[in-house]
């Protein structure tokens, strides 16, 4: 999702990356939380302190549809670089040539985000995050012949198990390697899906992050 001072989005900032108004809270996890802590083996744990980093541009993609959710992408550069820790990581883009990863049919991707549970049903509940902690489930990839959209593709179809109300902007995740190295890389963006989640047989679309590769490319700055 981050490259130099670079934030690749949607409406939100996506894993690990929460928007506040024209700034990303980087590495959270908690939003209510001021430390997030665990315990593990009686021993308490504590995440690094979360970054803030105040937002200098959002480039919102020239071909966007708010109807039809064509080219459903943006990107949100910062005011400054972004360290950093164990909490903020970069992630992998695709089409690279030392990037590869398996997206065939019924192969599990990663979707994260703050959005709700599927209780609410109220479609503004798109604007704002429903959760208070950064969750994540798997979701098994569509093949194109059976749900696509022209820069949009289907995961998910699973009773109980989706992206929801308030994830839109949140990453997809897919195993894969880089230099031969095992790497998280960023396939696809919650765009939209059925009001109530997680129904069967019904998927939500992402965004193919893939074709817009050379769009993020020519915009990126040091």
């Amino acid at each position: 999702m981050y490259s130099g001072n670079n934030v690749y989005s949607v409406k939100y900032a996506g894993n690990n990356v929460y928007l506040v108004r024209m700034a990303v809270l980087l590495g959270e996890w908690d939003v209510k939380s001021e430390s997030d802590c665990e315990t593990i083996s009686d021993k308490r744990v504590c995440s690094p302190p979360t970054v803030l980093k105040r937002i200098a541009r959002v480039l919102i993609h020239p071909q966007y549809d708010h109807r039809s959710r064509t080219s459903d992408i943006a990107l949100v550069r910062l005011r400054s670089p972004v360290p950093f820790t164990d909490a903020v990581k970069p992630i992998c883009l695709p089409g690279q040539g030392t990037v590869h990863v398996e997206t065939s049919e019924g192969i599990n991707a990663t979707v994260a985000g703050w959005g709700g549970d599927g209780e609410t049903v109220d479609p503004w509940a798109l604007r704002s995050a429903d959760s208070r902690i950064l969750t994540h489930v798997e979701l098994p990839l569509w093949s194109e012949d059976k749900c696509t959209r022209p820069t949009h593709f289907c995961a998910g179809g699973v009773k109980g198990v989706d992206s929801c109300s308030g994830d839109s902007g949140g990453p997809l995740l897919l195993a894969g390697k880089v230099h031969d190295e095992k790497r998280a890389v960023l396939i696809g963006v919650v765009s939209y899906g059925d009001i109530f989640c997680g129904n069967a047989l019904i998927p939500s679309y992402y965004t193919r992050v893939e074709i817009f590769m050379p769009w993020i490319a020519s915009n990126l700055a040091p």
